[in-house]
């Protein structure tokens, strides 16, 4: 596999270095160290040199490099490092005395204070040296098992309280990781420890429901399903009512991710049956109206939502819940009902998650009925104070429907006025590229108009702080982690500087060439998207943003599969973002994201071998994902809002919305799409295509 992601990245990127050096770093931030280690081996510093030999567990080459620098005053402010890192090369070494001598060398200040005594506890235990051990364990007494790292420690210090002759302790803290972390990797060398040591674990149904609750939190939905069937008839409701209502509301949970909503639901009704004081009964109503929904039992399902926003008003679902009526009631083409429900919306949850969208589907429906007039009147009326009053901000989506509205009354100067502000104040959002296309207007990335930060001020920040130094020896997911933790610390400390925070940052990691790697954990951690800020003047930033990632590949079976290799890498960029491992919650492997299922039928259809391992190889992921989308591009005659939701919602759906809104206009196609993951996942995908076709060939694409 390593083959395949070293050449897609070299073949791609290849340009963007100017030394060997440069290439190896990229490779080692990327955190492809065998690949990076004949570039790092010409040019690079031994420090980079040693962490790639640890990376790559050739530990004594780790650590005769690192001791090359050791005494280097010019590698002062990694003096911790380094001495962790021989550390840990020393014990994998089994040289636990030296690793012991080393590990203490290693400061207070430094920032993995707690892997450092977990190596210290591990060591001594090798060593039998218990009273080191009793001064660690001090600090740790109340441990609370949270992180890996927790639990890891958890686990060593159980084996030191049995050392002691402390099996008591040492049984509530192995039970404390079992129940806190019930899909740990380490569960079975706790089993086995326990086995071999003649500990009795056995739990309490508290402690068995909140191990298969926490399988459910951690997705694990299956597993949890089958973790709550070893023992949940037993639960009696009159003993142990608390772990009866949990256990089955989270084992509705599991079956409702799971998509088997009829044993979601008799899960639910478990709970609304027995637990009238159930503090989560607003989950489980919504969770109910929701699996009757998808069952299309409209009833149910009305009667449910109804029953959260009416009971439960100051439950964040409230307005979630009777907005949904309302969505249930346009579905069934009742509008006069929808309007009702929506008005009542706006008059009980005027700053509701929802209210905006109500306000939405109220116009949206007056739009879908032709009453233009009315579109227009509500929109000058209601919608244009809500945004005076600030209680709304996706202006852009009502104002292309309000230019729509116009249109259809052939107001076309109105019309085209509407347009031209969308794109002019809208940026890179969806209704700014739909206005480009109703105007056949192209997009000046090099535009003068743009605002231009400046990453001056975040570096002195770094400087501050003390690791501005540190920062191109980490890889990227180090930079990610570091990142994060900081902009958690300015928003707590320094609201001022937060304001350009997001956009220096951005520029930063750009002009550092720390490429892609990090946004994707940036855009889902802190929901802000570099494409939606118009931050830059010059295209090559784009194309770092949007990058032909794989393209040898990409275009090779975007031309056997008649597609557009930019469709392609859309598709990609919004799955994945060019992460070759990724796997999702919904079990969707590699950078196109396909799913075990799909990936059988394809590898059929190309007479190609089948393991799941294959997905994560850039060349067959890319293989399979671009003939699935030359299947359904062939199906539904290359259009485009009917090929990108069949990639996230199966041809099937497709197939059915077709039936229904096919005689409609491709962006009101689009808003009709019921799926609200799906819907947005279109404009996103749109969004992306249109960028990847402007920035690399000065091309504006027409949507068939």
């Amino acid at each position: 596999m390593k083959i395949y992601i070293v050449l897609s990245l070299f073949l791609s990127f290849i340009t963007l270095f100017a030394s060997e050096k440069e290439k190896g770093m990229y490779l080692f931030q990327a955190g492809f160290y065998e690949d990076a280690l004949p570039y790092l081996q010409k040019e690079a510093d031994s420090f980079i040199l040693g962490v790639t030999y640890f990376r790559l567990e050739r530990y004594q080459e780790a650590i005769n490099e690192l001791s090359k620098i050791e005494s280097d005053e010019k590698y002062s402010f990694l003096k911790d490092e380094i001495l962790y890192y021989q550390s840990i090369s020393l014990f994998k070494l089994e040289k636990f005395s030296e690793t012991l001598l080393v590990c203490e060398k290693i400061s207070l200040k430094f920032p993995l204070q707690k892997e450092k005594d977990l190596l210290l506890v591990k060591i001594l235990l090798q060593l039998q040296n218990y009273d080191k051990i009793d001064d660690i364990y001090k600090n740790y007494k109340d441990l609370e098992i949270n992180l890996s790292s927790d639990m890891e420690l958890g686990f060593f210090f159980s084996k030191y309280l049995v050392e002691k002759k402390e099996k008591k302790k040492a049984i509530e803290l192995i039970k404390k990781i079992l129940v806190k972390n019930p899909d740990s990797e380490l569960k079975k060398s706790i089993y086995l420890f326990a086995t071999l040591k003649l500990l009795n674990i056995s739990l309490s149904t508290s402690q068995k429901t909140e191990i298969c609750s926490n399988l459910t939190k951690y997705h694990q939905n299956e597993a949890a399903n089958n973790c709550f069937a070893k023992f949940i008839d037993s639960i009696s409701v009159k003993k142990e009512l608390d772990s009866y209502c949990l256990a089955y509301f989270y084992n509705g949970l599991a079956y409702r991710k799971r998509r088997q909503y009829q044993s979601a639901i008799d899960s639910f009704l478990k709970v609304e049956e027995s637990c009238p004081k159930f503090e989560e009964n607003d989950r489980v109503f919504y969770l109910m109206a929701t699996s009757y929904s998808a069952k299309k039992d409209y009833t149910n399902a009305i009667k449910y939502y109804t029953k959260v926003y009416k009971n439960y008003s100051k439950s964040n679902l409230a307005d979630d819940s009777i907005n949904y009526v309302g969505f249930i009631y346009s579905l069934q083409k009742k509008y006069k009902n929808a309007e009702k429900i929506y008005k009542e919306q706006l008059k009980l949850f005027p700053k509701g998650d929802t209210t905006e969208e109500a306000v939405w589907k109220i116009a949206y429906n007056l739009y879908k009925q032709k009453k233009y007039n009315d579109y227009i009147k509500f929109y000058n009326d209601a919608v244009q104070k809500g945004f005076e009053e600030k209680l709304y901000s996706s202006k852009k989506r009502l104002q292309y429907w309000l230019a729509k509205s116009y249109e259809a009354l052939k107001n076309d100067k109105q019309a085209q006025k509407e347009y031209e502000d969308i794109i002019k104040t809208g940026g890179n959002n969806f209704y700014a590229f739909m206005a480009r296309v109703k105007l056949n207007k192209s997009v000046d990335f090099n535009s003068k108009a743009a605002k231009k930060y400046s990453s001056e001020r975040l570096i002195e920040y770094f400087k501050e702080i003390g690791v501005y130094d540190k920062i191109e020896y980490y890889s990227n997911n180090q930079l990610t982690e570091f990142l994060m933790y900081e902009i958690t610390k300015i928003q707590k400390d320094n609201k001022e500087f937060l304001k350009t925070f997001k956009e220096e940052l951005l520029i930063f990691l750009i002009d550092s060439k720390a490429y892609y790697l990090p946004f994707w954990n940036f855009s889902s951690q802190y929901k802000w998207q570099p494409y939606n800020m118009d931050i830059v003047e010059e295209i090559n930033y784009f194309k770092k943003l949007y990058p032909k990632a794989y393209f040898q590949f990409i275009d090779k079976y975007a031309k056997d599969n008649n597609i557009s290799p930019y469709l392609v890498l859309s598709i990609m960029r919004e799955e994945s973002y060019f992460h070759v491992s990724i796997e999702s919650w919904a079990n969707a492997f590699g950078l196109m994201q396909i799913i075990e299922p799909t990936a059988k039928g394809l590898a059929k259809i190309l007479k190609v071998d089948y393991e799941k391992s294959l997905l994560f190889n850039p060349d067959y992921n890319i293989k399979l994902g671009s003939k699935y989308l030359g299947m359904n591009s062939k199906l539904f005659s290359g259009k485009l809002y009917h090929v990108i939701p069949s990639y996230n919602a199966g041809e099937n759906a497709v197939k059915k919305w077709k039936k229904l809104y096919d005689k409609l206009p491709f962006d009101q196609f689009i808003e009709e799409i019921p799926i609200d993951e799906t819907r947005n996942y279109v404009k996103r995908v749109l969004i992306t295509f249109f960028i990847y076709n402007l920035i690399y060939d000065n091309h504006f694409p027409t949507l068939k």
